[in-house]
C-alpha cells in the first residue's frame, strides 16, 4: 500500500509539474522575442528558454515569498544568455567574451568622460591587460560577416552584461503597484501601461481644466491649467509622496563641494508659520505663481496663486489664502466609535466570519471654526453577508454628521476572503462533526 500510495503521491508530482510549464510557457516567448534578431535563431533561443523554464520548476520554492514568474524570468533568461556565450556563429572563448564586454562597457565610458574614442593603448592600460589581448578580444567579439553578404546585412552581437531586463523589471514593477492603493494603481496604469497622455492622466484625478502639452511647464500654445486644478495635484502629490515635503523644505544647500550655493524660491520658508514647501514657478504667460502648503494644529491647506505681476504679490497672496483658511476652519477628530464591529458574519462560506476595515476614515474632517455643532458617527452595516465575499469589498458605512448635516460618507470593507462553500468543502465539514475531526 506504501508503494501504490508513493507512486500515486510522485504521480500527482508530476501532473503538476507539467501543468506549471505548460501554463507558463508565454514566459519562454516572451523572453525569445527579446533576443530575437541578435544572431540566434528564434528555435535555439526558445529551446534554451524552456530548459530554464524546466529548471525553475524544480527548484522554485513557495516559500520565497514572490510569484512564480518573478522567479522565473531571470533563469530563463539566464539560459538564453549562456547561448550567447557559449554559442554563436564562431565559437570563442569565454574569457576572450568577458574581456571584450568589459572593453565595450570602458570604451563607452570613456567616450562619455572625454568626447572620443579611447586608443588600443589607453583601453590597455584601463584594463591592465597587454595591447594584444585588446586587439584579439575585440577581433573575437566583432560579429562575423558572410562573404556574400552586402555591408549592410552583417548581424549586429548582442550585449549580455546588462544585470537587468525590462521583461523582469515589469513583473516586480506589477508586483509593487498591487500594494499601492486602488487611485494610485489606477493612475500609474494610465500613464506608463496604457499609454494615455499627461492630459488624460489629469482627468483621472479630476484636473477638468487641464491640458498638458508639455512636461516642464513653460510656455506652449494650448498648454493650460487653473488654480484648483494646480491645487488638485498639489493635493495628489503630498498624499502619495510626502517625501516631497522633505526636499521641497530645504532652504538652502550646496553644489561641487560648497563652490556652489542653492537658495529655495519659495521665500514662505522662512516668512510664514507652519508652511512646509512645495512649488514656485514663472513663466512669461503664466506669469508668477506658487503653490504652498502649510500645517497647523493638524490641518494641512495648500494655497495657489497664479499670475501674479510679482514675487512679492505672489507670497502676499499666498499669505492671505492661508491665513484666511487657518483662521475660518478646523480639523476636527472623528468621534470615537470604540464599540464599532471588528468582524462580520457570513452566510454559505466555509469562513464563519470576516474582519472589517475602517482604513477609509479620515482622522479628522473640515469644520468651520464658529461651528458648534457636535459631530457623530452613523454606522450602516448588515448582521451578516452572503458568500462570496473579497478582500476589499465594500459592505457597509460610516456617516460622518454635523448636527443634521453629512460632513462625509466611507466605506467599511471585508479585510479577507470569504469563498462561498462548494460540495467538497460542505462533505468534509459534515464529516468532520460526524467523526470528531477538525479541518
Amino acid at each position: 500500500m506504501p508503494i501504490v500510495e508513493q507512486l500515486q503521491a510522485d504521480r500527482e508530482k508530476q501532473l503538476e509539474r507539467q501543468k506549471t510549464i505548460e501554463e507558463n510557457i508565454g514566459l519562454v516567448h516572451a523572453c525569445a522575442h527579446r533576443f530575437q534578431g541578435k544572431g540566434i535563431e528564434y528555435d535555439d533561443l526558445f529551446q534554451a528558454g524552456c530548459m530554464g523554464l524546466v529548471k525553475a520548476t524544480d527548484a522554485f520554492d513557495t516559500g520565497r515569498g514572490v510569484r512564480f514568474s518573478t522567479y522565473a524570468v531571470p533563469v530563463i533568461l539566464g539560459e538564453m544568455r549562456r547561448l550567447f556565450r557559449d554559442g554563436g556563429t564562431v565559437k570563442v572563448s569565454r574569457s576572450l567574451k568577458e574581456l571584450g564586454m568589459k572593453l565595450n562597457r570602458c570604451r563607452e565610458q570613456f567616450a562619455r568622460e572625454h568626447g572620443r574614442e579611447a586608443t588600443i593603448t589607453e583601453l590597455a592600460q584601463q584594463l591592465q591587460v597587454t595591447q594584444e589581448a585588446v586587439v584579439e578580444a575585440l577581433g573575437a567579439n566583432s560579429p562575423p560577416v558572410s562573404l556574400t553578404s552586402s555591408e549592410d546585412s552583417s548581424e549586429v552581437d548582442l550585449p549580455v552584461s546588462s544585470p537587468e531586463e525590462l521583461l523582469s523589471d515589469i513583473l516586480s514593477l506589477r508586483q509593487m503597484l498591487e500594494r499601492l492603493e486602488e487611485r494610485d494603481q489606477k493612475l500609474i496604469r494610465c500613464r506608463y501601461f496604457q499609454g494615455k497622455t499627461q492630459s488624460q492622466t489629469a482627468a483621472e484625478l479630476g484636473m477638468t481644466n487641464t491640458t498638458f502639452h508639455n512636461a516642464c511647464g513653460l510656455d506652449t500654445e494650448g498648454h493650460l491649467s487653473t488654480a484648483r486644478d494646480v491645487a488638485i495635484m498639489s493635493r495628489q502629490i503630498l498624499t502619495t509622496c510626502p517625501e516631497v515635503l522633505h526636499y521641497t523644505g530645504i532652504w538652502t544647500d550646496t553644489l561641487r563641494g560648497g563652490a556652489t550655493q542653492l537658495v529655495n524660491t519659495n521665500k514662505l520658508l522662512h516668512r510664514y508659520n507652519g508652511i512646509t514647501g512645495l512649488k514656485t514657478g514663472t513663466t512669461g504667460g503664466a506669469g508668477v505663481c506658487i503653490s504652498a502648503s502649510a500645517t497647523r494644529d493638524g490641518l494641512d491647506l495648500i494655497a495657489v496663486v497664479l499670475g501674479a505681476p510679482s514675487s512679492k504679490d505672489r507670497f502676499e497672496a499666498a499669505t492671505t489664502l492661508l491665513d484666511y483658511g487657518f483662521a475660518a476652519w478646523r480639523a476636527a477628530p472623528l468621534p470615537a466609535m470604540e464599540d464599532r464591529p471588528l468582524l462580520i458574519k457570513v452566510r454559505g462560506s466555509a469562513e464563519e466570519s470576516v474582519p472589517l476595515e475602517y482604513s477609509a476614515l479620515p482622522e479628522s474632517i473640515l469644520m468651520p471654526k464658529e461651528s458648534a455643532a457636535e459631530l457623530t458617527a452613523q454606522l450602516t452595516l448588515p448582521d451578516e453577508l452572503d458568500a462570496p465575499v473579497q478582500q476589499g469589498q465594500a459592505v457597509g458605512m460610516v456617516r460622518i454628521l454635523a448636527g443634521e448635516s453629512v460632513l462625509g460618507e466611507y466605506d467599511i470593507c471585508a479585510a479577507a476572503d470569504a469563498p462561498e462553500m462548494d460540495f467538497g468543502t460542505a462533505l468534509g465539514l459534515l464529516w468532520g462533526t460526524l467523526t470528531g475531526q477538525s479541518g
